[in-house]
């Protein structure tokens, strides 16, 4: 879109994904909007050029996204130089914000995000993903009613290690509540299957059901890692057919890492102290995994927004988040109405 002005001067809104597009002009001034979720090389190779062509000005502004990111770097040094301004407004500065909305956020979001959100901070994802996790979130086993819960189950598929969550919802207020911030979710038994053939696991799956006094057909969706389709088995039938074939309706819907995990924490402890996602004691190898997975460092030692793939921790962490993305999609839409409110 261009707005053409009487004088010459000319207004142009683009897109900043492909840095080429950008190239090969000179700017005067730039807002580049939502720094941190775009790629170094729009700044240092297509706008930064461009606008020191003609002794141009810039506004960088967006939202935080972790210290592991270039719009970290640069507001840091520009914090330090004195031809640079860096400032921080809080969602609360604005009047378009409202007491009642910044509360249900409080609700709807873990801490770590709040702050990101709504606080204007940079947060690190060193150490543990789901930190908060803990004795608060664990209670005795039990056996959800299909008369009074809706079962769902999450697999992160694998020879080597597969992990299965069979997760519960009330019914009452899984069927009926507009309300994101109102839903729990108890997680009350698993698979963690080493070296196990998907028919196997899929017989495993039967019986765990059956312990419950469940069956198949009380079985909602079972997610499942998008990548599970290209993985073949002997038969040269993917997981997700082998499961329809069973009965069961696979859901695989993809999403970035980070929504997926901000997205589960904001279960496990909201930034208003609630609690919304609870494990059954009985599911010791999902708690330890909980308990123990980590954030990836990177070569400069520097903690990243992606867990680590140890084989140990991941496959129960996977689970868990393919399970969150794929029953509340609508959540994640929140979220990001939430991000762009942030920013009004």
């Amino acid at each position: 879109m261009q707005i053409i002005f009487t004088n010459g001067s000319k207004l142009t809104c683009k897109g900043a994904e492909n840095e080429k597009s950008l190239r090969g002009r000179g700017y005067t001034f730039v807002v580049l909007d939502e720094c941190a979720f775009l790629d170094r090389t729009v700044w240092t190779r297509a706008i930064r050029p461009a606008l020191s062509d003609r002794k141009g000005k810039a506004i960088l502004c967006s939202t935080p996204l972790g210290r592991n990111n270039w719009f970290y770097d640069i507001f840091t040094e520009a914090t330090k130089k004195q031809n640079w301004s860096a400032y921080r407004w809080l969602s609360q500065d604005s009047p378009l914000m409202t007491p009642e909305e910044m509360e249900d956020a409080r609700g709807s979001l873990a801490e770590s995000e709040y702050k990101q959100e709504y606080e204007s901070e940079f947060i690190s994802h060193g150490g543990l993903v789901y930190s908060n996790f803990g004795d608060s979130n664990i209670l005795p086993p039990f056996s959800p009613s299909r008369e009074t819960h809706n079962i769902y189950m999450s697999m992160d598929p694998g020879y080597q290690t597969a992990a299965i969550g069979f997760y519960a919802i009330p019914r009452l207020v899984d069927n009926t509540s507009s309300s994101f911030a109102s839903v729990k979710v108890f997680q009350f038994d698993e698979i963690y299957a080493r070296q196990k053939d998907i028919q196997v696991i899929i017989s495993d799956i039967a019986r765990t059901l059956d312990k419950h006094g469940l069956t198949t057909r009380d079985v909602r969706t079972i997610a499942i890692d998008p990548a599970a389709n290209k993985i073949e088995q002997t038969s040269g039938i993917s997981i997700p057919a082998l499961l329809r074939e069973a009965g069961y309706r696979p859901v695989e819907r993809g999403s970035l890492v980070r929504d997926g995990i901000a997205l589960v924490k904001s279960f496990i402890l909201a930034a208003n102290g609630t609690r919304r996602f609870f494990v059954t004691s009985n599911c010791t190898e999902s708690i330890r995994s909980y308990l123990a997975y980590q954030y990836r460092i990177d070569n400069r030692e520097i903690p990243t927004d992606d867990p680590l793939k140890d084989s140990e921790n991941d496959h129960a962490g996977d689970q868990l988040r393919y399970f969150f993305l794929n029953k509340f999609d609508l959540g994640i839409a929140s979220f990001r109405f939430l991000r762009m409110a942030s920013n009004t």
